[in-house]
Protein backbone atom coordinates (compact mmCIF):
# COMPACT_ATOMS: atom_id res chain seq x y z
CA UNK A 1 0.00 0.00 0.00
CA UNK A 2 1.29 3.55 -1.41
CA UNK A 3 1.45 6.08 1.68
CA UNK A 4 0.94 9.28 0.10
CA UNK A 5 3.87 11.34 1.87
CA UNK A 6 2.92 15.72 0.58
CA UNK A 7 5.42 17.77 1.78
CA UNK A 8 4.10 20.51 4.02
CA UNK A 9 5.48 24.40 3.37
CA UNK A 10 4.69 27.45 5.34
CA UNK A 11 2.71 29.46 3.89
CA UNK A 12 4.10 32.62 2.41
CA UNK A 13 2.26 34.78 5.41
CA UNK A 14 4.06 32.44 7.81
CA UNK A 15 7.48 33.37 5.87
CA UNK A 16 6.98 36.77 6.02
CA UNK A 17 5.35 36.76 10.08
CA UNK A 18 8.34 34.79 11.13
CA UNK A 19 11.09 37.39 8.93
CA UNK A 20 9.53 40.29 11.14
CA UNK A 21 9.35 38.56 14.22
CA UNK A 22 13.29 37.87 13.76
CA UNK A 23 14.94 40.60 11.45
CA UNK A 24 14.60 44.11 12.02
CA UNK A 25 15.83 45.77 9.03
CA UNK A 26 16.93 49.35 9.36
CA UNK A 27 18.73 51.97 6.88
CA UNK A 28 21.94 53.34 8.48
CA UNK A 29 24.20 52.29 11.75
CA UNK A 30 22.83 55.08 13.44
CA UNK A 31 19.17 53.43 13.05
CA UNK A 32 20.84 50.70 14.51
CA UNK A 33 22.06 52.49 17.39
CA UNK A 34 18.31 54.37 18.40
CA UNK A 35 16.73 50.52 18.31
CA UNK A 36 14.49 49.83 21.13
CA UNK A 37 15.83 47.57 24.22
CA UNK A 38 12.71 45.13 22.92
CA UNK A 39 14.49 44.51 19.11
CA UNK A 40 18.28 43.50 20.91
CA UNK A 41 16.64 39.79 21.05
CA UNK A 42 16.90 39.59 17.47
CA UNK A 43 18.81 40.24 14.26
CA UNK A 44 19.50 43.57 12.94
CA UNK A 45 19.84 43.80 9.04
CA UNK A 46 21.61 47.12 7.45
CA UNK A 47 20.42 47.52 4.28
CA UNK A 48 22.55 49.95 3.24
CA UNK A 49 25.72 47.79 3.42
CA UNK A 50 27.40 46.18 0.17
CA UNK A 51 25.85 43.05 0.79
CA UNK A 52 23.31 43.81 3.25
CA UNK A 53 25.24 43.09 6.67
CA UNK A 54 23.24 40.93 9.34
CA UNK A 55 24.20 41.84 13.18
CA UNK A 56 22.80 40.55 16.46
CA UNK A 57 22.88 42.09 19.40
CA UNK A 58 25.31 40.59 22.36
CA UNK A 59 24.63 43.19 25.73
CA UNK A 60 28.55 42.32 26.97
CA UNK A 61 30.11 43.85 24.28
CA UNK A 62 27.55 46.96 24.55
CA UNK A 63 30.87 49.08 25.28
CA UNK A 64 32.73 48.15 22.01
CA UNK A 65 32.38 49.68 18.84
CA UNK A 66 35.15 49.65 16.16
CA UNK A 67 32.87 50.33 13.00
CA UNK A 68 32.22 47.47 11.22
CA UNK A 69 32.74 44.38 13.25
CA UNK A 70 31.16 45.38 16.67
CA UNK A 71 28.90 48.28 16.62
CA UNK A 72 27.54 48.79 20.73
CA UNK A 73 26.84 45.84 21.05
CA UNK A 74 26.04 44.48 17.34
CA UNK A 75 27.83 41.94 16.35
CA UNK A 76 28.20 40.69 12.65
CA UNK A 77 26.74 37.48 11.71
CA UNK A 78 28.26 34.86 10.46
CA UNK A 79 31.98 36.20 9.17
CA UNK A 80 33.70 34.11 12.79
CA UNK A 81 36.49 33.54 10.71
CA UNK A 82 37.37 36.39 9.07
CA UNK A 83 36.34 40.20 7.94
CA UNK A 84 35.38 40.98 4.30
CA UNK A 85 36.01 44.28 3.25
CA UNK A 86 33.24 45.19 1.26
CA UNK A 87 31.01 44.42 4.47
CA UNK A 88 33.20 46.81 6.54
CA UNK A 89 32.78 49.25 4.18
CA UNK A 90 35.90 49.24 1.86
CA UNK A 91 34.87 50.14 -1.23
CA UNK A 92 38.21 50.18 -3.48
CA UNK A 93 37.27 53.19 -5.58
CA UNK A 94 39.51 55.44 -3.84
CA UNK A 95 37.52 57.30 -1.88
CA UNK A 96 37.83 56.13 2.05
CA UNK A 97 40.87 53.17 1.86
CA UNK A 98 43.55 54.98 3.96
CA UNK A 99 41.22 55.57 7.69
CA UNK A 100 38.70 52.35 6.83
CA UNK A 101 41.74 49.98 6.17
CA UNK A 102 43.80 50.96 8.74
CA UNK A 103 40.75 50.39 10.76
CA UNK A 104 40.38 47.41 9.19
CA UNK A 105 43.78 45.89 9.80
CA UNK A 106 44.01 46.91 13.39
CA UNK A 107 40.82 45.05 14.01
CA UNK A 108 41.63 41.73 12.64
CA UNK A 109 45.69 41.93 13.76
CA UNK A 110 43.47 42.26 17.86
CA UNK A 111 41.07 40.02 16.92
CA UNK A 112 43.17 37.34 15.53
CA UNK A 113 40.86 37.10 11.94
CA UNK A 114 41.30 37.01 8.68
CA UNK A 115 40.99 39.65 6.07
CA UNK A 116 39.11 39.24 2.77
CA UNK A 117 39.61 42.22 0.52
CA UNK A 118 37.58 40.83 -1.95
CA UNK A 119 39.15 40.93 -4.91
CA UNK A 120 39.65 45.12 -4.60
CA UNK A 121 42.31 47.33 -5.70
CA UNK A 122 43.06 49.63 -3.09
CA UNK A 123 45.42 53.05 -3.42
CA UNK A 124 46.06 54.23 -0.07
CA UNK A 125 48.43 56.16 1.69
CA UNK A 126 51.40 54.03 3.55
CA UNK A 127 50.05 51.89 6.16
CA UNK A 128 51.52 49.91 9.53
CA UNK A 129 50.02 47.33 11.18
CA UNK A 130 51.20 45.14 13.54
CA UNK A 131 50.86 41.58 15.19
CA UNK A 132 49.50 38.76 13.22
CA UNK A 133 47.67 39.22 10.23
CA UNK A 134 46.18 37.06 7.40
CA UNK A 135 45.18 38.31 4.26
CA UNK A 136 43.42 36.51 1.99
CA UNK A 137 41.61 36.08 -1.86
CA UNK A 138 43.33 38.06 -4.50
CA UNK A 139 43.93 41.72 -3.89
CA UNK A 140 46.33 44.37 -4.63
CA UNK A 141 47.24 47.45 -2.56
CA UNK A 142 49.06 50.32 -4.12
CA UNK A 143 50.73 53.28 -2.30
CA UNK A 144 50.01 56.69 -3.30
Amino acid sequence: MAVNQEKSYPSEEAINELKNNSITTVNSKEELFNLSIQTMDKAALIKNQATGALYFYDATKANENDGFYILNGWTLIGYQDKIIATLAGLKGDGTNEYLLLNKILNTCSKKNIALDLAGLTIHTSNLIASGNLKICRTWRITTL
